[in-house]
């Protein structure tokens, strides 16, 4: 397996190679192979998001500064990997190499606005809140700030140029691509955030107008006739349920989505029946979720959308602010932890991998891999900072020059015989006499 890995202390990003069952809490378990650091640059200017791109050999970083970067991914022919018992492995590291960048994507004049009417005590500073691929325009992206910022990106000849920037309605925590049809003439996103109720937009005429084509409606207030909080955190689509195809579907808006709000509140979306949810549930009560979910299914996009109808099978997965990761179905109910009793720190990273591994990365420094079907952890590295995003470039095995590095799960004691025992135990007793004669010996009068 090898984890590209961003680290908020030290601005970098580090690349891990390990197999499974390598866990770094435990001194005789297996040991990850190679763990190197790249592009460096301090915690003002820590990666936030990293996008990887079609081929594998490109990634968008995002850093705390209002810099996107275009970071080439290729092998370092001058690496060499050992063994614990110093044999050259087949196998070379990664070199990252920075092609091109933007700056000054940021606002942070309307950050100090947002902060009037924010519940955070702390002064909340911009970031970026999404950095999406805008399938089926390849070379485009769709990247979006925490005040509000939208900018379309284009990948061209090595360079990020930027096409168009708009701004819309914040705080954002998520802008979530819609990539499921097949339109390159228009660009379609949704976003949401602490009173910013989910919209639905449509950037058209070579993306230079933005257009607003739905709004949601917050739910009825609660039993004591007080206003539901606002705060949608995440956001996934689906293929429509109606005979309309994706294409348009998306003329006509006819959209269906779910989202998961800061205060655990699982809702359904169709738009064709109207602006308020289908179905709204708590998931655990009274416990505050992090903007963390991530889809389990084999159809999954390059944004995180799903390829199937939501009346089907499936599941997803969401993070609180503790340390639980809990599985849900598409009704909402709970299925099981990821994990449970291995994390001990808030998770600020969880994804699923291709259906089969969950990645995920927190507060306790760790980097774990679990199998989504066991749900148990089947790599653990310990980074020695807080992750903010693992991509996973490959999970195929480590090939090792011979049969595998040997890890002993016990330490070996020597047994001594009977003899020996006895003998032993009266060489420590002649010992300790001659010890207690010393000390009761009579000191002589100095002269």
């Amino acid at each position: 397996m090898r984890l590209l890995v961003a680290c908020e202390d030290s601005g970098s990003i580090k690349e891990v190679l390990c197999e499974k069952g390598s866990d770094t809490s435990v001194q005789n378990a297996r040991q990850p192979s190679f763990v190197d650091q790249h592009l460096s640059e301090g915690f003002r200017q820590r990666v936030e998001i990293m996008t990887l791109l079609e081929g594998g050999n490109r990634l968008v970083a995002a850093r705390a500064n209002g810099e996107l970067q275009l970071v080439k991914i290729s092998e370092d022919e001058n690496s060499a990997i050992l063994t614990e018992k110093g044999e050259q492995m087949d196998i070379k590291a990664k070199k990252l190499n920075i092609e091109s960048s933007l700056e000054g994507l940021f606002n942070e004049a309307k950050m100090i606005d947002i902060h009037k009417g924010s519940k955070k005590r702390s002064r909340p500073y911009d970031g970026f809140c999404s950095v999406s691929v805008a399938h089926p325009l390849q070379n485009v992206l769709l990247c979006a700030t925490k005040s509000g910022m939208v900018h379309v990106i284009e990948v061209k000849n090595d360079k990020l140029i930027k096409l168009a920037s708009h701004e819309v309605k914040g705080p954002l925590d998520f802008a979530q691509v819609y990539d499921l049809g097949r339109n390159s003439k228009t660009l379609t996103f949704a976003y949401g955030g602490e009173e910013n109720l989910v919209k639905i937009c449509r950037l058209i005429s070579r993306f230079s107008k933005l257009e607003t084509v739905w709004e949601a409606k917050n739910v009825k207030n609660d039993r004591l006739d007080l206003k539901v909080p606002i705060w949608p955190t995440q956001l996934r689509f689906f293929e429509t349920s109606s005979e309309n195809d994706a294409r348009k579907s998306q003329e006509k808006c006819d959209f269906e989505f779910v989202t998961l709000t800061r205060y655990g509140q699982f809702r359904i979306y169709k738009t064709l029946h109207g602006r308020k949810p289908l179905l709204s549930k708590s998931l655990v009560e009274k416990v505050e979720f992090t903007p963390q979910m991530a889809m389990c299914h084999s159809a999954i996009t390059t944004a995180g959308n799903i390829r199937a109808k939501l009346s089907q099978e499936l599941s997803f997965l969401a993070s609180d602010s503790k340390k639980n990761i809990y599985q849900f179905d598409s009704n909402a109910r709970l299925l099981g932890k990821i994990g449970a009793g291995d994390v001990t720190g808030c998770a600020t990273f969880v994804s699923v991998h291709e259906n089969k591994y969950v990645l995920e990365g927190g507060l306790d420094r760790y980097v774990r891999i679990f199998d989504l079907k066991t749900r148990k952890c089947v790599t653990k590295v310990y980074i020695g900072s807080k992750v903010n995003s693992v991509i996973m470039l490959d999970d195929e095995p480590i090939p090792y020059p011979s049969d595998g590095p040997e890890y002993s799960k016990k330490r070996s004691v020597n047994k001594l015989t009977e003899e020996e025992d006895k003998q032993d135990d009266e060489e420590m007793w002649g010992r300790l006499q001659d010890n207690d004669k010393k000390r009761n010996k009579p000191r002589t009068a100095s002269t």
